[in-house]
């Protein structure tokens, strides 16, 4: 239920920063294409068609990139924060242990 919540609060914040980012200039560009294919009546449906599926295709690969990313930095610092500390604190409490061991083979 976490990585629901994590998941979809990063949905919330990555959204309005994609339609800034991706969407309207997508849009525009859209935009532009369409004053252009009104030139080549003939083919002017398929193409325009093409180009909406096309940069429709793009902005779920971008989103689904993004909501990924955020998962696999999710699942990165989980394991910063949870697994190292535990392997370094099990090495520090070792690391006097194994100096002692040295010093004694050392010694006799």
């Amino acid at each position: 239920m976490t990585v629901f919540w994590i998941l979809f609060l990063s949905f919330l914040i990555i959204y309005p920063h994609y339609l800034w980012l991706v969407k309207l200039p997508f849009e525009r560009f859209c935009r532009a294409v369409e004053k252009f294919l009104d030139f080549l009546p003939r083919y002017s449906r398929f193409l325009r068609k093409l180009v909406y599926e096309s940069i429709n295709f793009c902005i779920l690969v971008i989103l689904l990139t993004a909501i990924c990313s955020v998962a696999y930095g999710w699942a990165l610092s989980t394991l910063l924060v949870e697994w190292i500390p535990d392997a370094a604190h099990q090495q520090i409490t070792e690391w006097p242990q194994y100096w002692e061991n040295a010093i004694q083979s050392n010694c006799d």
